[in-house]
C-alpha cells in the first residue's frame, strides 16, 4: 500500500543567510551598534530566523534587533558566560538590513556565532514588524492532511517595548509590574512563552507568546500597556507546524485501521526537546506513561512513527510541543 507524506516546511526556498562566527562587543550605558550585519534577501514570504550567543558584563547587558529599519525584538543578556538566544520575525519577500545594538553599564555586552535564515510553511501567514495600532487577526484554515484535518494553529507574538527613560516589563497573568505590557489573545491575557524585562535605564523589553488556538476561526491578538507612552512594536507569525510552549492537538486523526502514522519534527529558531504524543489523558491521569499508547522526545531531528492495530486511530489524538521546533513532514502508511 502507499506512503502518503506531505512535507509541511518548504525546504526547497530555505537558506542559511548568514553564519558569523566572529565575536563583537560594546561597553556604553547607551544603546548603539555592537555590529551591522548588512543586507538579507528573502526570496520568498517566509520566516527570518535569528539565533546567536551573547553575554553580558555583571549580567547588565541588553541588545535590541533592528530589522529592515524597526526595532523588532529585545533581550537581556542576563549572564556572564555566553548563552543561546533566538527568535524569528515574519517578513514578505525583499532584501533587509540586521543591525544589532547593545548597551551595557560597566562593561562589554558580547555576541558571537551570529545566524540569520529563512524558511518557510504550508499554511504560514503573518504580520510584518510594525508599530502596535491596534488588535491583529488571522485565521488558519482547516484543510486536509494525509493523516486528518487540521485542528490547532499556533500564534507566534513577538513584541518589542520601550518606556523612555523608565523600565518596561513584559507582565504575565496576575503580575503587577512596572510599565507593564500584556499580551492578549481573543481578550484573555496569556503568559509570555519568553520575556526579557527592561531596567530603570531605559533599556528595551522583549517577549515571545508562542500559544496554540483552533484552526477555522478567526482570533485576534491585543497588545496593552499600563503606561499610554510605552512605544510597542509587534510581529505575528501564525502556523499550525511550529511547535508551541504547551501540549497541541495539532490535526484530528483521520485514517484507517491498521496504517502507520508518521511525524517529522525538526528544529527551527531553536534546538529544543521535541515532544510527541498519540492518545489521550485520562478521567484519573498517572502521568504520561499511562495516558499515551506511544510518546517520544528528542532533540535534533525527530522521527516518530506509530501503528494503529488494536489502538483505534478514530479515538486518539496526535499531540505536540517543543518551543523552538516545529513539525516538517506528516505521512501516513496506509494499510
Amino acid at each position: 500500500m502507499p506512503i502518503l507524506p506531505e512535507m509541511v516546511r518548504t525546504l526547497s526556498s530555505e537558506v542559511n543567510l548568514l553564519n558569523v562566527a566572529t565575536e563583537y562587543s560594546r561597553t556604553n550605558a547607551a544603546y548603539g551598534s555592537i555590529h551591522n550585519y548588512g543586507n538579507v534577501t528573502l526570496p520568498a514570504d517566509g520566516l527570518l530566523l535569528i539565533n546567536l550567543q551573547s553575554l553580558g558584563y555583571a549580567s547588565l547587558g541588553y541588545l535590541r534587533f533592528k530589522i529592515g529599519g524597526i526595532y523588532a525584538h529585545a533581550i537581556k543578556a542576563a549572564s556572564t558566560t555566553y548563552l543561546t538566544y533566538s527568535f524569528f520575525v515574519y517578513l514578505v519577500a525583499g532584501t533587509y538590513e540586521i543591525d544589532v545594538e547593545g548597551a551595557c553599564g560597566g562593561g562589554p555586552v558580547k555576541i558571537q556565532n551570529f545566524q540569520a535564515g529563512f524558511v518557510s510553511f504550508s499554511d504560514l501567514q503573518g504580520s510584518v514588524p510594525a508599530t502596535y495600532v491596534g488588535a491583529i487577526a488571522k485565521t488558519t484554515a482547516v484543510r486536509a492532511t494525509p493523516a486528518g484535518d487540521i485542528k490547532n494553529t499556533v500564534y507566534c507574538v513577538n513584541v518589542y517595548a520601550l518606556t523612555a527613560g523608565a523600565q518596561t516589563n513584559m507582565e504575565n497573568p496576575g503580575d503587577a509590574l512596572t510599565n507593564g505590557v500584556q499580551v492578549l489573545l481573543d481578550g484573555v491575557q496569556k503568559s509570555w512563552s519568553e520575556r526579557h524585562q527592561g531596567d530603570t535605564n531605559g533599556m528595551a523589553a522583549g517577549g515571545k507568546c508562542y500559544v496554540a488556538a483552533s484552526a477555522g476561526v478567526s482570533h485576534s491578538i491585543t497588545i496593552t500597556a499600563d503606561n499610554g507612552a510605552t512605544a510597542i512594536n509587534v510581529n505575528v507569525a501564525v502556523c499550525p507546524w511550529i511547535l508551541p510552549s504547551a501540549l497541541s492537538e495539532v490535526i484530528t486523526l483521520s485514517i484507517s485501521q491498521g496504517s502507520t502514522l508518521y511525524v517529522t519534527e525538526e528544529p527551527l529558531d531553536g534546538n529544543p526537546t521535541k515532544y510527541t504524543y498519540v492518545g489521550k489523558v485520562r478521567g484519573i491521569t498517572f502521568g504520561a506513561s499511562t495516558d499515551y499508547y506511544s510518546s517520544a522526545s528528542a532533540v535534533g531531528i525527530s522521527a516518530f512513527s506509530y501503528t494503529f492495530e488494536s489502538v483505534k486511530a478514530s479515538q486518539c489524538l496526535l499531540q505536540v510541543y517543543g518551543l523552538g521546533g516545529c513539525i516538517s513532514i506528516i505521512a501516513v502508511d496506509v494499510r
